[in-house]
């Protein structure tokens, strides 16, 4: 699915949502949008959702992504362990995340699970999303945000908030600092 050219307004009023993606298999590609004056610009509870040259300003919550991520460590399983699912995911590339309460938050990224299956608390799968860099620096113009990013929940950094945080980076659309295979087959 492809929503590209919308303007979403919020107008202030609470409990406003400019976009939610709730089923882990969906693909979204949001491009050229904006999204202002809302409670959460986009929120993602499952789902793969690309964010491309989009405005996110003046929101009280920017990007929000609830549950794991793609596991970061993926050549170490161990021994009879399996990789955690990844229930969701956001990259976002270029745009503007700027003068919202927060930006971004990052909601249980890590699956914490009880059987010697899985890594215990989410340990190495803890970021749910992710910013394009080029040749080092930021695609994305993310300025005047009273926080960078909320971590909280299942996951490493469980509990973490920063106006610095810490958060997943990719170099391209096919490859990704902590993502060892192709996700997204083509650029949106």
């Amino acid at each position: 699915m492809a929503l590209i050219g919308l303007r979403i307004e919020g107008f202030g009023a609470g409990s406003t949502t400019g976009i939610a993606v709730t089923n882990t298999a969906a693909r979204v590609l949001v491009r050229g949008c904006d999204f202002t004056g809302l409670s959460i610009g986009i929120n993602v509870t499952g789902g793969i959702v690309d964010l491309i040259n989009n405005n996110i300003v003046s929101n009280t919550l920017g990007v929000r992504a609830q549950g794991p991520g793609l596991d970061q460590d993926f050549n170490a399983p161990g021994p009879g362990m399996v990789q955690q699912p990844t229930t969701s995911l956001v990259r976002l590339d270029g745009g503007n995340v700027a003068r919202n309460a927060t930006a971004f938050e990052m909601q249980d990224p890590g699956l914490a699970v009880s059987t010697a299956n899985y890594r215990q608390n989410g340990g190495n799968n803890a970021q749910n999303i992710f910013l394009r860099t080029f040749n080092g620096p930021l695609t994305a113009n993310i300025v005047g945000n009273n926080r960078f990013v909320n971590v909280l929940g299942n996951g490493e950094f469980n509990g973490f908030t920063s106006p610095n945080g810490v958060i997943g980076t990719y170099s391209s659309q096919s490859t990704n600092n902590n993502l060892p295979f192709n996700l997204f087959p083509q650029d949106p």
